[in-house]
C-alpha cells in the first residue's frame, strides 16, 4: 500500500515535469524585432512551479514586458505570450 506523501510526492512531479517548456519557432513579428530566442508558452499551461530564480522578460498579451522569476511563472501567468531568457532591464 503506498503512503499519502509518496502519492502526493509522485502528483507534484507530473505537475512539475508541465513546468519544461519547448522551444517552438518564433513568429515573423518576434523575428523581425531581432528576438530569435523567443520562446512561446506551451499548452497546457504549468500549474505548480519550483521556487528557481532563473528570470526571463515576458511579453504580454498587449505588448509590454515584465520580468518574471522563471520561465515556469511567466508561463503559468495566462497573459504572457513567451519569454526571452534573462530580466528585461538586461536586455
Amino acid at each position: 500500500m503506498k503512503s499519502p506523501l509518496l502519492i502526493q510526492m509522485l502528483t507534484a512531479t507530473v505537475f512539475l515535469t508541465s513546468c519544461q517548456t519547448q522551444q517552438i519557432k518564433p513568429d515573423e513579428t518576434i523575428s523581425a524585432q531581432g528576438n530569435n530566442n523567443f520562446t512561446n508558452c506551451p499548452e497546457p499551461r504549468p500549474q505548480i512551479c519550483t521556487m528557481i530564480y532563473d528570470p526571463v522578460c515576458a511579453t504580454l498579451t498587449d505588448g509590454q514586458t515584465e520580468t518574471k522569476a522563471s520561465d515556469c511563472s511567466a508561463c503559468g501567468d495566462n497573459e504572457v505570450v513567451g519569454y526571452i531568457h534573462g530580466a528585461c532591464e538586461n536586455l
